[in-house]
């Protein structure tokens, strides 16, 4: 029998700062359970998985955070958002910016992670909304692209009332946030990409559960083996 869930199973954590190593202990009413790390292919995708949902999460809680700080007025409006506050504002932009960087590492090939998303995995009208994600991504988070999604330019200005006194100014001007593309805003994407990410999950999870199974006596003989008392993770991987 294999459970699909840790119900009433306690895991204990240690981390060894030095070695940047964290050592796990799984519990169920105080005994010590046996506990194994998997390395096929089909785990490792799961991992990686795992650590995209994770991503997926922290840009929800950012984008949360970002509303916390918007005018009520602000809230209703769509598109491209500026404001005068600036200590309010540059909080907003770090955010997004944060946002759009750690989105955009969901569809990034990593070596650390066996798993990625595609656009594909997308119905159209999410499509649409990930390709302007990524667009504002490139072109103002990551780097200047070819979208002029900040300005800058230098403006001679002339006053004749003190004989045509010249001044030279540059004029600059960067989007806080993007809350909305097209009818979907950014909160909406990222609910569908977190919910195509869990179904995902779900059947990478079988399909371990089927090679599990196979092997059970393997596993069942493991756990004679003190070794599987305790879990290392080793730099965090």
């Amino acid at each position: 029998m294999l459970s699909q869930t840790r119900k009433n199973i306690r895991v204990e954590r240690t981390l060894n700062e030095e070695a940047g190593t964290i050592h796990l202990k799984y519990f169920y009413k105080r005994k010590q359970l046996p506990a194994f790390i998997l390395d096929s292919k089909l785990s490792e995708q799961l991992a990686g998985y795992s650590l995209i949902e994770k991503d997926l999460e922290t840009v929800l809680g950012w984008l949360k955070s970002i509303d916390t700080f918007l005018p009520s007025e602000e809230k209703d409006k769509s598109r491209v958002l500026h404001g005068t506050d600036r200590e309010v504002w540059n909080l907003v932009k770090s955010l997004f910016v944060s946002s759009l960087t750690f989105y955009a590492k969901c569809f990034t090939n990593c070596p650390g992670r066996r798993a990625r998303l595609n656009r594909k995995m997308f119905t159209e009208e999410y499509r649409v909304v990930h390709d302007q994600v990524m667009l504002y991504r490139n072109s103002f988070a990551a780097h200047s692209g070819h979208e002029k999604f900040e300005l800058a330019k230098s403006i001679l200005i002339v006053n004749p009332a003190k004989n045509y006194e010249l001044t030279i100014s540059q004029e600059r001007a960067q989007p806080d946030y993007i809350a909305q593309y097209e009818d979907i805003s950014f909160h909406d994407l990222i609910h569908h990409v977190l919910e195509t990410v869990r179904e995902k999950q779900d059947k990478v999870h079988n399909r371990i559960v089927e090679e599990i199974l196979a092997d059970a006596e393997c596993y069942i003989e493991m756990c004679k083996n003190p070794k599987g008392l305790v879990v290392q993770l080793n730099n965090g991987v």
